[in-house]
């Protein structure tokens, strides 16, 4: 799944893929943003790994939601800033 609009010049993806047998479930998530790309092991194999990735999978959200709500509540004010900012700058200009 690309992360950006395809007429964006910012790259980005997100894709997940993953298997299992009678043993494990082997399953990983892989993130680019431009050149960098990290991937995120949820494998599985028991109840103890079972539990521990649904923790690191709700911890992975919560700080996703956190930036989001992060970012809705700061750009009004950074936009704000940014014309106030270039006002002064052209009033300022030689």
């Amino acid at each position: 799944m690309w992360l950006n609009p395809l007429s964006s010049n910012d790259t980005g993806a997100v894709q997940a893929s993953g298997s299992y047998d009678e043993y494990w479930i082997d399953l990983s998530v892989d993130i680019w943003d431009c050149s960098r790309k990290i991937s995120l092991d949820f494998s599985i194999l028991g109840p103890k790994s079972y539990k521990e990735r649904l923790k690191k999978l709700d911890n992975l959200i919560q700080i996703l939601e956190e930036c989001k709500v992060y970012i809705e509540e700061i750009y009004p004010d950074y936009e704000k800033e940014k014309a106030e900012y270039k006002e002064k700058d052209k009033n300022t200009s030689i």
